[in-house]
């Protein structure tokens, strides 16, 4: 996964709105491993860059954590009621 070079997409224009700020993904990895039939291991490694001068690196990365955190939590509560197919 990775962000979306210029202002297109597969041929399709973006309406990039010029005052808002954006982050460059420049590569995303993940990991997952079947532990047994109640838990698998799941690692993210995202190379990202949010072009934030003016915000110290520590309050983005404090923000970066809690956004993940927030988003396996996410993850674990909709993996709990999954079709047998799942």
């Amino acid at each position: 996964m990775s962000s979306v070079e210029g202002d297109k997409w597969l041929g399709t224009p973006l309406n990039r709105d010029r005052s808002m700020c954006y982050v460059d993904v420049r590569s995303t990895t993940f990991y997952c491993k079947y532990i047994d039939e109640n838990k698998m291991l799941l690692k993210c490694t995202i190379q990202a860059d949010p072009h934030l001068t003016y915000i110290p690196s520590t309050l983005i990365n404090m923000g970066l954590k809690s956004c993940c955190m927030v988003f396996l939590d996410l993850v674990e509560k909709k993996s709990k009621n999954l079709t047998e197919e799942y």
